[in-house]
């Protein structure tokens, strides 16, 4: 599917990419006052942007993603 993107200072077209979870892992954090907390990043969408690349070439990829914490 097609996007119009907003990159940089100007509009962009980009292309939804399907993907497939091979694995979500959990970043575990203990804090100075023993809390421990655990986040990881669920991606929801990721888009490839048209006639955008990099320094040196490589393609440029939107990640839409959300945190989790337990």
């Amino acid at each position: 599917m097609k996007r119009t993107i907003q990159f940089k200072d100007k509009k962009v077209e980009g292309t939804e990419v399907s993907f497939e979870t091979i694995r979500e892992e959990w970043n575990v954090y203990r804090l100075n006052d023993g809390t421990t907390l655990k986040f990881k990043a669920v991606v929801a969408n990721i888009i490839r942007l048209d006639d955008e690349h990099n320094d040196v070439g490589d393609p440029i990829y939107l990640v839409m993603s959300k945190i989790v914490a337990t």
